[in-house]
């Protein structure tokens, strides 16, 4: 019998460990495919900082140029637009369903966002297309509707049931033990919730953040709907621009494989992967600092 169940861990132990490195080898495949296919030579690094800090795309001039600031400029602007709606709202919505809202109204809203986290971007770029576009540009007095406003705003209400859903469930893993300690010292139960349960729960909150960063960063079909597909460096939110996410999808089905195009699609996506992996260390660090400190 002890012999079993030594055999059985040791079993489990094997497949879990291939399981951890074929998902460690396949992140470190793309990294290096993504490296190799920005800059097949080593010399070819030097054309990064012109790329990044290039202000002009216009492949079919001579001679070509792959300057990519309008993208990750665009990219900045959406995904700051989003989450700084997103991540109150989500908040609020969590601390509504757990802390305020009658069971039957919080089972509602909790299927609510359940099914807005299910709804395709297709759907919410359509949505947007028909309603929000007509809107700015009325409101504004714009010529056109699509803006990087617009691809923002839709932005956050997809990745608000995310933020929502992780930071109810973050809030639900705070004892009822502890509520009820500091309702009995008299307190309200608004500074219970802001002192005590939000403190506890704020590392959960940031995973949420986190994971809506990470999808907000790599969403492509509603931004590429509403943000205009500009490649002029946005100045404000109310300009048109191309996140990029939009230029890859844009541009990759024209590039030829090793052309100067394909190298320069492929540096945007090291850009954004670099984005992605900078900001979620930040995250990382702070929610870090944070579960140290509480």
């Amino acid at each position: 019998m002890p012999w079993n169940k030594n055999k059985n861990d040791v079993v489990f132990a094997l497949l879990s460990g291939l399981v951890l490195l074929l998902v460690s080898g396949t992140s470190l495949f793309l990294i290096f495919f993504i490296v190799q296919s920005s800059f097949p030579e080593l010399s070819d690094f030097i054309n990064l900082w012109p790329r990044l800090t290039g202000e002009s795309w216009s492949p079919l001039t001579n001679p070509p140029t792959f300057g990519i600031m309008h993208a990750w400029v665009s990219t900045l602007i959406i995904t700051t637009i989003s989450l700084t709606l997103a991540v109150p709202l989500g908040i609020l919505v969590a601390v509504f369903t757990v802390e305020y809202a009658p069971r039957r109204l919080s089972l509602i809203a909790i299927q609510c966002t359940e099914i807005l986290a299910g709804v395709p971007a297709v759907v919410y770029g359509f949505v947007g297309f028909v309603t929000l576009l007509p809107a700015i540009e009325t409101l504004f007095d714009l010529p056109a509707g699509e803006t990087l406003l617009a691809a923002g705003i839709i932005l956050a209400v997809m990745i608000l049931p995310y933020i929502a859903a992780i930071a109810s469930s973050s809030l639900n893993s705070v004892s009822i033990e502890t509520r009820i300690a500091g309702l009995a010292n008299g307190v309200p139960k608004f500074y219970v919730l802001r002192k005590v349960v939000l403190k506890q729960s704020l590392t959960g909150i940031f995973a949420g953040t986190t994971l809506g960063l990470a999808k907000a960063l790599g969403e492509t079909l509603a931004v590429m709907m509403l943000a205009g597909n500009a490649v002029a460096v946005p100045k404000s939110v109310l300009d048109r621009g191309q996140p990029l996410t939009s230029l890859i999808a844009t541009e990759l089905g024209e590039a030829g494989v090793g052309s100067p195009i394909y190298e320069a699609l492929f540096s945007a996506g090291a850009t954004l992967m670099v984005l992605v992996i900078s900001i979620n260390f930040l995250f990382w660090k702070l929610k870090g600092r944070l579960s140290y400190n509480g």
